[in-house]
């Protein structure tokens, strides 16, 4: 069969109803997190816990699913909040940031869950947020209605008034931040009919100005991540193919771009730890997206690693010291271990919607749904302890 190829400005759009299916009740897959059920129905554990209902003990001693019930010594989740359309998510030490593409406005709440504060409003579908010790950043991406409306913009720590590092900007859409500078992803030019084939690299300083261009002609971008000498992104295709998807990297001081990983299918998203750079497959709609994956390579180039195969539909991810986490557009949680072995889910909904953002804290990971309706199940924002 012929595969029709996918637009790359549609990547933000598809994370609004891509995959979207009928409401219905949330129901627990294979449970959350938790190791060994020892002390299972009251058998003695090293804390004295029953480790397989305990949720202070759950699993494991001192393991606590932060809120959750400690069923068959796994945590499940906790619902935080109903919020429909929370396409972005970032999390510090005591409080979730949500940006809603529906309402326009950039949210602050308690990780732990209670009502939510809004930080901006009047945003054109706020996306990508990014917080620390500054205050937190996001892209405002344009579109086909409203050509060269996008902007990044910043919020300081304790401030009041949003302000544009840069502005009149075509489709920021994927952010990272450093100590100087942050920097974006730019889709580019596009129309319902044409595949983009300018999207750009960006970058400008902390403190706004004119945009930098790192990187042009790039196709699709739609992940970015930084460490401490480069910057590393993602092209979701060819503009003949879906298999021709990279992996590239560019010094932050300038140069030709390097590809790390060729020829993959529609990369999206793209994380990093010391020694690699992490990417979900989005997977070939014209195959129901069965062929979506977690795949990782050194950041010197090599072999692509496979984490996971034969995915539906990853939509975001994260990763930390032992796991990589993502969601699907199929109302999934799932994770793999970093060393290998079968990937497991964590959670599941049948019934449900896809789940379009995550993100990670030191004890738990956080996800959304892109349910239009508040009023219905799927929209909500999920805790998992890990």
């Amino acid at each position: 069969m012929k595969r029709k190829m996918v637009v790359g400005w549609l990547s933000l759009a598809c994370l609004l109803g891509c995959g979207s299916k009928s409401g219905g009740p949330s129901m627990m897959g294979a449970g959350g997190l938790g190791g060994s059920s020892a002390g299972a129905g009251g058998a003695a554990s090293p804390c004295g816990a029953t480790l397989a209902t305990d949720p202070l003990n759950c699993g494991l001693c001192e393991h606590s699913c932060l809120g959750g019930t400690c069923v068959g010594g796994r945590c499940q989740p906790v619902r935080l909040a109903d919020l429909p359309v929370a396409i972005g998510l970032a999390v510090d030490d005591s409080s979730l940031y949500v940006t809603n593409g529906l309402t326009g406005e950039v949210l602050r709440m308690p990780k732990a869950g209670g009502a939510a504060t809004p930080l901006a409003t009047a945003q054109l579908t706020p996306t990508s947020p990014v917080v620390n010790a500054a205050g937190i950043f996001w892209c405002n991406a344009s579109s086909l209605q409203r050509v060269g409306g996008g902007s990044v913009m910043f919020l300081p720590a304790g401030g009041a008034t949003a302000m544009a590092l840069a502005e009149q900007l075509t489709g920021p859409e994927t952010m990272a931040v450093d100590a100087t500078h942050v920097y974006w992803t730019d889709r580019g030019p596009s129309s319902s009919t044409s595949v983009p084939t300018r999207g750009l690299i960006l970058r400008v300083p902390l403190a706004g100005g004119t945009p930098e261009n790192l990187a042009g002609n790039t196709i699709g971008p739609f992940g970015i991540a930084v460490d401490d000498t480069n910057v590393y992104w993602v092209e979701q295709f060819t503009a003949t193919s879906l298999n021709g998807g990279r992996v590239l990297t560019i010094p932050k001081a300038g140069a030709t771009p390097t590809v790390v990983a060729a020829d993959q299918l529609e990369p999206f998203r793209v994380r990093l730890d010391a020694s690699y750079v992490y990417w979900a497959a989005h997977g070939d709609y014209v195959e129901n997206y069965i062929d979506g994956g977690i795949y990782r390579v050194a950041k010197g180039g090599g072999a692509v690693q496979t984490l996971a195969a034969g995915e539906q539909e990853p939509l975001d991810f994260v990763v930390d010291d032992r796991h990589a986490y993502w969601v699907t557009g199929r109302s999934t949680v799932r994770r793999v271990a970093l060393g290998g072995g079968t990937p497991e889910t964590l959670f599941s909904d049948p019934n449900g919607t896809a789940y379009i953002a995550l993100a990670q804290d030191e004890e738990a990971i956080y996800w959304s749904s892109d349910r239009l309706d508040p009023t219905l199940e799927g929209a909500a924002i999920w805790r998992l302890a890990k």
